[in-house]
């Protein structure tokens, strides 16, 4: 959809969010 509009410090957020989810995954 708009993957491709992602601006730098969106996917900064993401990265750091599914990383954080992964922490309380495990």
């Amino acid at each position: 959809m708009g993957l491709q509009k992602l601006d730098p410090l969106q996917m900064f957020i993401i990265n750091i969010m599914f990383v954080e989810t992964k922490k309380l995954v495990n």
